[in-house]
This record gives C-alpha cells, structure tokens and sequence, in this order.
C-alpha cells in the first residue's frame, strides 16, 4: 500500500486537456429537444439572425416607418392583386371598408364602404379586374371604379373567390357556384349575356364529401389546381373541361380529397411559396407540394406549442438574403420573458429563425414591390414593410446547443469564448456570456467589441461631425472584426449566448476554450 501511495504522491497534480469548440456550420432553431440534446450546429433559440450557410449568419433588415395609418379602421384582412400593371395590397377593415395601398407609391386610397367588415375576399381577374366576394354581394373595381355585379344567377354572397380555369369560383358555406368560361360580369358573353346564366355554363355543386366536417375556409387556385380548404381536411378540383356537343356548355371535373386529416383552420395562412402552398391549423405550419403534405414545423414543436391562437396566425413570403423565405406570423407565449409577443417565424431549406419586428402585430400580407415578393405587417391599424431598413439597429440573440465535449461524465472549465464577425451599416454593444445545464451564466465583458472612429485634421485636432439636428455622429469601422474575452463557467455541458443591436453585421464563428476537470 505504500508503494502504491509513494507513486501516487510522485505523479504530482492532475492535468487538465485543452480544448476548444468554433460553430461556423450554422444550423436553424430547433426546439423539439433540450438544448443539452441538439447537435452541435443547432440553436435553441434565434431571433432576428438568418443562418444563410457556412459561416454567414446575417441580421435581418429592421421594419420600415409605418406607411399609413388607418386610425380607426383596423385591418382584419389584406390580399395583393395587380390591376392595370399597378401592384396594390387590398386592405379591409372591420369597419366595412376596402383601401388599395400602391405598392410602389405608399398611398392608399378607400375604394368601397358598407361592406361586412368580417369576410370580404378578393381575387385577381387577368390584371385588369379585382373581383371580390362580400356577404353583401359580389363586386369588380378596374383600378379607378368599384362596380357592384347583380343579376340572374350572379352571387349574392360568399366567404372566398378564385379563379381557376378561366372561370369565377365562389363558395357559400359547402356551395361552391362557378361562372361561364372566360366572363366574370353580366354582358360578357355572346349577345352580351351573363357568365352567370345556366344557358351559358354556369353552375354550381353542393360538397356533400364526408371528409368536409365543417364550411370551406379557403379557395385557392395554383399549380394547375383549386384546392379547396376545411379546417381537417384539402380537396382539388382538377381537369376542368366541357364534353363536345354538350348543351348548355357546363363543365364537367374532378374533385377528390387528397387528404382527410389536414386542413387549414386560420383562412390568411394559406399563401402561395413558389408552386407549393403554406398554411397553419392547430398542430403544425404545412406546406403543400401538389397533391403531398409535409410538415414544416417539426424542428420547432414546442415554440408551436407555446402559440396562443387567440390570434388568427397569417403567413406570406419575402426574399432576404437573395433567398426566398416563408414566414408565420403567430402570437407566442415566449417562455424567456412569461408573456405573450407577436413573432415571425421564418423558415428556408430546412431551418428555423424568429423575428421581431413590430410590437402586436397582428397580420402579415405579401406584395410585389419591383416583382420582388416582399412583406408587410400591420401593427396598431398601421401598415409597415417588413425587413426594409438595412441601417436601421435591431435587438439579435443566438443560443447555441450545450455541448459535452463527446463525453457528458467529464465537468469542463469555461477558459476563453469568442465571436467572428463582419460589421454592417453601424455598431453597437454586443454581450456574450457562457451557459451551462444550469442555465444562462451572465455576460462576461464582452459588451463592445468595435471602437469608434476619430477623424483628426492636419494639426492633430478632432473632428467633430454633426447631422441636420445639430446632434454628434459617431464612425464605425466597417470590416471584419475578432473579439476574445475570459470566461467563468463550469458544467457538464457548456454553451454560448450571443446579444446585440447592430444593424446589418454578419457572424462568422462562435468559439469557445474549455478544459476537461472531474468525471461524475
């Protein structure tokens, strides 16, 4: 035994390995496991931070000013539709109004009062007519006049329009009423008679499927389809033609369901992505490819169920980063912070961000702003574009997995973290601080890792620059920038977390020093 001791004593104190971690294969938000379960490269929480690829995290573009405000007249519901080559959102409100906002010039004008207020919908005929569909009756406007269209078997009322095969598509609770081909109004056709006249092939067909548990939520015509849209379950009408000799000249088609179980619940969720379609019902963010279903929000079930659908969610589409990205606007219960924020959840290839944008949002609508797909948000009965200022600052934060080193025996001693990263348009504090199983372990000095830029003239003395306020103006370098600092942390597992407020910077690696102490 005493030999045994004397070795013992001879080895002298123990060593400690080494180690470091850098993350530059940047993966999306994942919330379906703890952090202590999620791979290397995954983030348990992102916010306002596009992981675009290998090393180029990106924050995303700050809300433009607010466009217009509608005062009191709040915005339930609002559709982008193209007349006369102008590109407009159509914006309906709760008091029976219906507004076209022009894209290009920021300006909304009121277009029709002594609508419902409640389920107004619109849909685009060519780019010369805007039809839409009200429980007060079924209407055109050509970019100039609102004209109400009534008549022998025209709609009287309906809860969503579409058109599809080159014909008006109406539904009423389970009636879904169609026009004659190629006409949409009452002296379209031959002679100057109806599209809406049974003689001239209109009709309608009663949903009597038993997968349809409840009225249709939405029409929505795209990819060679009109998908017809429940709350549980999707049919598609398809292969629209009109037998030879047949008279009067009414279409035969096909409606099949092509799924009994999935459905939209929230009607403004259901958004064109391409050729594929986004929407939300109760139990996941879907997104549709012809006549297949794939669930978008696996990597996020438990941000998914934190949504409170007091909120109706509503999605659209943008492009960031040269990238087309899909986005859900829902109300969450932010576990971090105990209460309830208006969140964009983005999603692109796979991956998962959050952005905060405007305070209590409440619906988000997609427009063609120079034929780029770009989003808008309306928040307070004010209109915003969405991820438009590039100079603008905005509140980022990055949490990474807790790692365990490949072995969750061995506590390891936070030594020195750090961050690589590109500046953008301006620059502001950053904090970082080290976690473990524990939980968040504080900012550990890492608050500023820029310094000013002081101009001096040819006697050495500073320049000071003011703008048009009379107020300083401070220069930042812009270019890459490594900053390092010593860490306090022990665990088990160890990870990184991130915050700032600069505007348009570009992170490049998170890296951080350990070294292996204890087993058990």
């Amino acid at each position: 035994m005493g030999n045994v001791a004397q070795q013992e004593t001879a080895k002298g104190p123990p060593t400690f390995e080494t180690k470091r971690k850098v993350i530059r294969d940047f993966k999306g938000m994942v919330t379906k496991a703890y952090r202590t379960a999620l791979n290397d490269d995954e983030f348990s929480r992102l916010e306002n931070l596009q992981p675009v690829g290998y090393g180029n995290m990106r924050a995303v573009k700050a809300p433009s000013a607010a466009l217009v405000d509608y005062a009191a007249d709040t915005i339930y519901a609002s559709q982008s539709v193209n007349v006369g080559g102008t590109e407009y959102l159509i914006n309906f409100s709760t008091t029976g109004k219906a507004f076209a906002f022009n894209i290009a010039t920021n300006v909304s004008t009121t277009i029709k009062t002594g609508l419902s207020g409640t389920l107004t919908r619109v849909a685009q005929w060519k780019n010369t007519i805007a039809l839409f569909i009200d429980s007060t009756g079924y209407y055109s406007w050509d970019g100039t006049t609102f004209t109400t269209i009534a008549g022998t078997g025209v709609p009287t009322s309906g809860s969503d329009i579409a058109v599809y095969a080159g014909r008006v598509w109406v539904v009423s609770g389970r009636v879904l009423s169609f026009s004659a081909a190629d006409g949409y109004t009452t002296t379209d056709q031959a002679g100057g008679t109806s599209s809406w006249a049974s003689a001239n092939g209109s009709s309608f067909v009663n949903l009597t499927d038993s997968t349809i548990r409840n009225d249709v939520k939405r029409l929505f015509a795209t990819a060679e389809y009109l998908y017809i849209f429940a709350a549980s379950s999707i049919n598609i009408i398809s292969d629209v033609r009109v037998p030879a000799g047949v008279t009067p000249p009414s279409p035969i088609f096909t409606n099949t369901n092509i799924n009994a179980l999935i459905g939209a619940v929230d009607p403004l969720s259901v958004v064109a992505f391409g050729r594929s379609i986004l929407f939300s019902n109760r139990y996941g963010f879907f997104q549709l490819n012809g006549v297949q279903v794939k669930r978008l929000s696996e990597d996020i079930d438990q941000t998914f169920n934190q949504i409170d659908f007091s909120q109706a969610i509503s999605a659209g589409t943008c492009v960031m980063s040269n990238i087309l990205i899909a986005c859900f606007l829902f109300k969450w219960n932010d576990p971090a912070s105990a209460t309830a924020r208006t969140v964009i959840g983005c999603n692109f290839d796979n991956k998962w961000y959050l952005s905060f944008q405007v305070a209590s949002m409440t619906l988000v609508s997609t427009g063609f702003l120079n034929n780029v797909p770009t989003l808008f948000g309306f928040a307070g009965n004010k209109l915003y574009r969405l991820f438009d200022d590039a100079n603008a600052s905005i509140a980022t934060r990055a949490e990474t997995a807790l790692w365990d080193g490949d072995d969750s025996t061995l506590t390891k001693q936070a030594i020195r973290f750090g961050i690589e990263l590109t500046l953008g348009a301006s620059a502001s504090g950053f904090m970082f601080g080290v976690d473990n199983e524990q939980g968040f372990g504080g900012s550990n000095g890492l608050s500023t890792v820029v310094s000013p830029v002081t101009w001096v003239n040819n006697s050495g003395g500073v320049v000071t620059f003011v703008n048009n306020s009379a107020l300083p103006v401070t220069f930042y370098s812009v270019s890459y920038t490594a900053a390092y600092s010593a860490a306090d942390q022990y665990g088990k597992y160890l990870g990184e977390t991130l915050t700032g407020t600069a505007a348009g910077y570009v992170l490049s690696a998170l890296i951080l020093e350990y070294e292996e102490r204890a087993r058990w």
